[in-house]
């Protein structure tokens, strides 16, 4: 089955190299160029599938979640072009993406989902975290910090035996960069996806 968006992409030299329009949340198999989990991609950018590989995207204007097999996937601005096999497609809630800030503030600023003045985090939340020298995130409530999770290949996921995060509450993550620390309000949401963390 072959999948055309609305709008063509034209070829761009490298991964990324624009605004990121999705965001790979798995792969497996023979795929060329090599990407990985929580790589993101950008419109123009194209993966080359070996017969049994696999690979699931979250596109971040389409806001859904497709699983691909085999075939030639190429990220456009409103979704997928190529003849891979779509295996299962799904409307998902797209990731909040804050932007650390370089200001005296120390804050983290929100650059999806801008007038809303808390991101929202899932109850068990994943955070990619695209800073370098990021070693960790505390999420805390007025009562102190709940959970410490430490940045591993660039991502920060909820521990397994950790209880989740109240619904509807309010929150406050922060961002570990060397010695410093960068902090930005958050409310707990069973519907939110993941969270992105950029430079």
């Amino acid at each position: 089955m072959k999948i055309v968006a609305a709008v063509a992409a034209c070829t761009l030299p490298h991964i990324a190299a624009s605004a990121p329009s999705a965001l790979i949340v798995a792969v497996k198999g023979e795929r060329t160029p090599p990407v990985e989990r929580f790589d993101e991609v950008s419109a123009g950018d194209r993966f080359v599938l070996g017969a049994e590989a696999e690979m699931v995207i979250v596109h971040y204007a389409a806001c859904n979640r497709t699983h691909f097999r085999g075939g030639v996937v190429q990220i456009t601005p409103t979704g997928f072009a190529g003849d891979g096999e779509p295996l299962a497609e799904k409307s998902v809630k797209c990731p909040n993406t804050v932007l650390l800030a370089r200001g005296s503030d120390a804050s983290l600023g929100t650059i999806l989902r801008g007038s809303d003045k808390r991101t929202p985090i899932n109850l068990r939340p994943t955070f990619v975290v695209r800073v370098q020298g990021a070693s960790g995130i505390a999420v805390r409530n007025s009562d102190g910090t709940i959970e410490v999770l430490p940045v591993n290949d660039g991502v920060a996921d909820w521990p397994d035996g950790a209880p989740s995060l109240t619904p509807g509450a309010r929150y406050e993550f922060d961002v570990r960069v060397g010695d410093k620390t960068f902090s930005h309000p958050a409310a707990a949401d069973a519907g939110a996806g993941l969270t992105v963390i950029r430079p």
